[in-house]
């Protein structure tokens, strides 16, 4: 019999306890994998990493605000999977998936209107669905429910102020697109018999061609999607006409609006650029052609307008949730126009049951404390905390790693000795400072005495000694989770 690969994991955030949780589902895990993780400071998860502190109530200190999101498909999966294996007592703190994620169902959202900040406080529906279980939606199902989503917000203008279009003689298509192709004449025709005994105004009808004719898979391969361009056009200045002298007094008119010049710049943008497809005969996205543009800049380019595009909620949370802007000045923003477009589709229209899900004790203590307590106690993962990687050497063709320098952080009273969990309340936590009773005295008393961060790049502490790990005898492949950097 062949001896487990040896698995040697750089880091323990999300990435790296995913992949590792993800191998040892394979039945044949105990012949297959020996898996050991390196760890800088004393606990992980990365920037995910919380910490309870003993000293002062057992607060959890946190980097940072930590939710997940309704469309966190693999995430609550696996979660789902570990806290079933966890099998944890019925009265226990957090005993179960249900017990740890609670749906927050609203989110307040902060306007810039004149010289003012205004909440608009956004609330949550139930959704269908369980979270981190079944499939996603068809491109087209999408699309539907994008168009839904628009078209409802629409008929609650419509009928709070009363607007109602009559059925005329001719035809709307043939008053406003009689130069179409008859192809594409005919389609739209058959499209607009479905809408005909509606009293409805010309924009809902107008909004219905364009999802029938954008879900088509023949009207792309017939080469008619500049004409569907045309129409989101003229469907935007239909939508002035109708609420242009409200912008700026109305609240609800404002945020359509914004809805509107943000949600036809992305359609078009995406028939434009062909993040749209047809592709083996059916409707596909690829997001990543646009991912050379900025996403702010890429609503522009195709027809947002620059004076509200980057203040819009749905548009500069893009880049206020992921700080992205270069080298943290607000005026740099620079986010990646094809992932912010899969963000804001998945949340906004692949959620299930909510789209926030708030955990119910700190990150570290809801995700990683019990993912470190299934890889030890089931898995026989081993974890070597305080000895980060400080430096990979490579093979000569620069194709693989050869070796691994690790560095010894502090000295532990017995090697490979420590466990790095706290009971707070009843519940297995990570402290926020590591558990000095483990640690050599001298030095554990001079981390305490000097507040040395064994975190922090910046300590002023060095590595109490270094080793070597070599391919061949301690690994056999790497799983890099720490920052490139």
């Amino acid at each position: 019999m062949s001896k487990p690969k040896k698995i040697a994991v750089l880091g323990g955030g999300l990435s790296s306890m995913t992949a590792i949780y993800s191998l040892l589902q394979d039945p044949d895990w105990k012949v297959k994998y020996d898996i050991t993780v390196y760890q800088l400071g004393w606990r992980i998860g990365g920037k995910g990493a919380s910490g309870v502190n003993a000293k002062v109530g057992h607060r959890i200190e946190e980097h940072g605000l930590h939710l997940w999101m309704g469309f966190y498909e693999n995430a609550f999966r696996m979660m789902r999977k570990v806290y079933e294996d966890c099998g944890r007592q019925k009265n226990a703190p957090l005993a179960t998936f249900e017990q740890a994620f609670k749906p927050q169902p609203y989110m307040i959202f902060q306007e810039h209107v004149g010289d003012s900040w205004i909440d608009w406080k956004m609330n949550f529906p139930p959704l269908p669905g369980k979270v981190g279980k079944g499939p996603l939606p068809s491109v087209e199902d999408l699309f539907k429910d994008v168009f839904d989503f628009f078209i409802k917000r629409l008929e609650e203008h419509i009928k709070e102020n009363e607007i109602k279009e009559k059925p005329g003689t001719h035809s709307f298509v043939d008053d406003h697109f009689g130069h179409f192709t008859q192809w594409l004449k005919d389609f739209i025709h058959k499209s607009e018999k479905k809408f005909e005994d509606e009293f409805v105004s010309k924009s809902v009808k107008l909004s219905k061609i364009i999802l029938e004719a954008l879900i088509s898979v023949e009207s792309h391969k017939q080469g008619h999607v500049n004409h569907i361009v045309e129409m989101i056009d003229k469907l935007k200045g239909i939508i002035w006409d109708l609420i242009g002298n409200l912008v700026q007094e109305n609240n609800f008119a404002r945020r359509f609006w914004d809805l509107t010049d943000f949600g036809t710049a992305m359609l078009s943008g995406m028939i434009k650029d062909k993040v749209l497809i047809v592709k083996d005969n059916r409707l596909v996205l690829n997001f990543d052609i646009i991912n050379d543009h900025d996403f702010c800049d890429w609503l522009i380019s195709h027809g947002s307008d620059p004076k509200y595009t980057s203040e819009y909620v749905y548009v500069k949370s893009m880049y206020d949730g992921p700080f992205a802007f270069i080298n943290g000045n607000v005026n740099k923003a620079n986010a990646e126009a094809g992932t912010m477009m899969r963000i804001l589709l998945r949340m906004g229209f692949t959620c299930k049951e909510n789209v926030v899900w708030r955990m119910q004790a700190g990150m570290g203590d809801t995700i990683f404390a019990p993912i470190y307590e299934q890889l030890t106690e089931k898995y026989n993962v081993k974890f070597k905390f305080f000895q980060p990687a400080r430096n990979i050497i490579l093979s000569e063709d620069k194709k693989s790693i050869d070796a691994i320098e690790i560095g010894n952080q502090i000295t532990l009273k017995e090697e490979d000795k420590y466990y790095p969990l706290i009971d707070s309340k009843g519940l297995q936590c990570w402290p926020s400072e590591p558990i000095y009773s483990y640690i050599d005295d001298n030095e554990a008393k001079y981390l305490q005495e000097n507040n040395i961060n064994l975190e922090s790049a910046w300590a002023d502490w060095k590595d109490r000694s270094t080793y070597t790990i070599t391919k061949g005898k301690d690994f056999d492949e790497v799983i890099i989770g720490a920052s490139i950097a």
